[in-house]
């Protein structure tokens, strides 16, 4: 109800919050407000009332305008295709686990059970040399573009290709540094970020179509 993180959110009801208060010990409502408001509710529960949220839809789905957080790598079809996984040490938390890529935190931030969903933010991606990671994005529209957000490079030489086909190559040698790579159309295809030399921290991904560019 009125949130910002499912693809719909049911507007709330008068009196709405009159009936949480009750629930922790305020004043109860009357039947008749009672009954208008549980009414109302499953009115506003129909899709047609309730609003959207496309933004949650496009991350979901990876349709652009959408961010990709640079540990959400493909999965399949694995090791050596879809992510390099060389690396022989253990995953923070459990968190791509068995992946054998090198999941750090970004710098300036701690990792605490505490922190709660928002741990999830703080996670980047180290790449070396020979390195790679794929990404999949869906309805890429004409003249949309990718962006890249780094850090802490290291004289580092980085590729990206796009369905097999290079669409860049440039040498990186600055912190907190963002790229913009223009994508080809195409309904499905496979982003490949491929470190050539040196090492680079990836924290997102950002695919941005014309209408987004615009603003």
């Amino acid at each position: 109800m009125q949130c910002a993180s499912s693809p719909y959110s049911v507007k709330k009801p008068e009196h709405w919050d009159a009936l949480l208060a009750y629930t922790k010990g305020g004043a109860k409502p009357s039947k008749t407000e009672s009954v208008a408001m549980l009414d109302e509710y499953l009115e506003n529960m129909k899709l047609e009332n309730c609003v959207e949220n496309p933004e949650v839809t496009n991350a979901v789905f990876r349709c652009p305008p959408c961010s990709l957080r640079a540990t959400d790598f493909d999965q399949l079809p694995g090791k050596g295709v879809s992510f390099s996984g060389g690396r022989e040490e253990p995953c923070l938390f459990e968190y791509q686990r068995d992946s054998g890529m090198a999941i750090r935190v970004e710098k300036g931030k701690e990792l605490a059970w505490e922190t709660g969903w928002d741990r999830w933010g703080i996670y980047t991606l180290e790449l070396a040399s020979g390195e790679l990671a794929v990404y999949s994005l869906y309805r890429i529209e004409a003249e949309s573009v990718l962006r890249l957000f780094l850090t802490d490079a290291e004289e580092a030489r980085l590729c990206i290709e796009q369905d097999g086909k290079r669409l860049a190559v440039f040498d990186i040698n600055a912190q907190s540094a963002s790229s913009l790579i223009p994508l080809n159309a195409a309904p499905e295809s496979r982003i490949t970020v491929r470190v050539e030399k040196g090492t680079l921290i990836l924290s997102k991904l950002e695919a941005l179509p014309p209408a987004v560019r615009a603003l």
